[in-house]
């Protein structure tokens, strides 16, 4: 454990936060997002896929456990369900004003359907985890967490992010700040 009673353990092979019963949630509390594209990507086991609990929120967008999968969500509404097994899987989202894209250990989840206006960059709390009286306790492990603001990666970047984290990107731009 360390200075905010989160407990660590190792996942197959990777160290992980474990959030439970007794340690529910982590608050990053308000941050405010640039531009209007966003990556978010992070590996995850969960425990038990029978529980309904949230994973992470961003927003109004909520990643959850829910029917025995991971689902996302905007303002209540299913956007994306995810299945995944109970092993620990690399989860990767970019997005966009025109899109989300999914992607499952550096394989892109294709969907029927674009889903425009999905991520609204603005003052948002970020929370890992769950602390709502309506929903079971979180029993998940998640490591690896990585936001890019105003950024997609490339097919080849989530690849490599799936595979090694803790990999640098290299980020190319146009736009010159003086």
């Amino acid at each position: 454990t360390n200075s905010l009673d989160i407990i660590y353990d190792i996942i197959e092979g990777k160290t992980a936060a474990r959030l439970t019963q007794s340690n529910k949630i982590v608050n990053f509390g308000l941050k405010s997002l640039q531009g209007t594209k966003l990556f978010l990507g992070f590996n995850v086991y969960i425990n038990d896929f029978s529980k309904h609990f949230n994973l992470l929120t961003l927003g109004n967008l909520i990643i959850k456990v829910n029917n025995g999968r991971i689902e996302l969500h905007k303002n209540n509404n299913l956007i994306r369900p995810i299945n995944i097994s109970k092993t620990l899987t690399n989860i990767a989202f970019n997005f966009n004003p025109n899109n989300v894209e999914v992607y499952v250990n550096g394989s892109q989840i294709n969907y029927e359907d674009d889903t425009p206006n999905i991520y609204d960059s603005n003052t948002i709390p970020l929370k890992i985890g769950s602390e709502s009286s309506n929903l079971d306790s979180p029993d998940f492990y998640i490591s690896d967490l990585r936001i890019v603001e105003n950024y997609n990666l490339s097919n080849e970047q989530i690849a490599e992010f799936s595979v090694n984290p803790n990999s640098n990107i290299t980020i190319q731009t146009t736009q010159v700040i003086q």
